[in-house]
């Protein structure tokens, strides 16, 4: 585990440099996410990335020794130029609690649509709340299957902020790989679909048309000398 130690009045405060996403909660990354960082320079990025991905004031990294701040910025620079895990975590265990996600989209409900349809409207912003509709806990479990508690937005409020310091940021991006897989098998299947249609459609019509030119009469006229 990487750190870095600040001394401040006397006592020595450690804080944990994280070495992949799966260290980094939703919210340190809603943190992140929350400025146009296309726009800043290198010192304000400097900046900018610790103080989400590691909790530290911006008031106190000044106090830093440059060359400690040169070496945490490239190690998390590293850390932002790696891609996060794109696996599915079924389950998920927070404070002895097991979540668990229910791939079977068939079964969602309205009511869960349109909140996790109204959330997702403001992007990253929200991370927290989606996630803690779409994991929820655990209340029938075998070896192969699991069942999650019915749904209830007021339930899922309860554990916003737990979900929002506890959550691995992994979990969402293998939830959006998921997502995202899921839209391309549509999209593909949709595709295939429209050509077949279009197909029997163009059919159709080569068939009508010869019929068409059977009953009228009409026709390319046979050349005579």
């Amino acid at each position: 585990m990487k750190t870095i130690t600040f001394t401040e009045n006397e006592k020595e405060l450690k804080y944990i440099i994280p070495e992949s996403w799966k260290q980094v909660s939703i919210g340190q990354y809603m943190h992140l996410m929350s400025k146009d960082m296309e726009k800043m320079n290198e010192l304000e990025l400097t900046y900018h990335l610790i103080e989400s991905l590691i909790d530290i004031p911006v008031q106190k990294i000044s106090k830093f020794k440059k060359n400690e701040i040169d070496e945490v910025f490239k190690h998390l620079m590293m850390l932002a130029e790696s891609r996060p895990s794109e696996h599915l975590n079924l389950i998920v265990e927070m404070d002895g609690v097991e979540y668990g996600f229910n791939s079977k989209l068939s079964d969602i409900s309205l009511g869960e649509f349109t909140d996790l349809d109204t959330l997702l409207q403001d992007g990253f912003s929200n991370l927290n709340k989606v996630m803690s509709i779409l994991y929820r806990p655990i209340v029938d479990k075998d070896k192969k299957t699991f069942r999650v508690e019915p749904y209830d937005f007021t339930k899922c409020e309860d554990r916003f902020d737990k979900f929002k310091e506890n959550m691995s940021i992994d979990t969402v991006f293998g939830c959006l790989c998921f997502f995202l897989t899921l839209g391309q098998e549509y999209t593909m299947t949709s595709i295939h679909y429209l050509k077949k249609l279009n197909k029997k459609k163009k059919k159709k019509e080569s068939k009508q048309m010869k019929n068409h030119l059977v009953t009228s009469g009409d026709g390319i006229p046979s050349s005579t000398s």
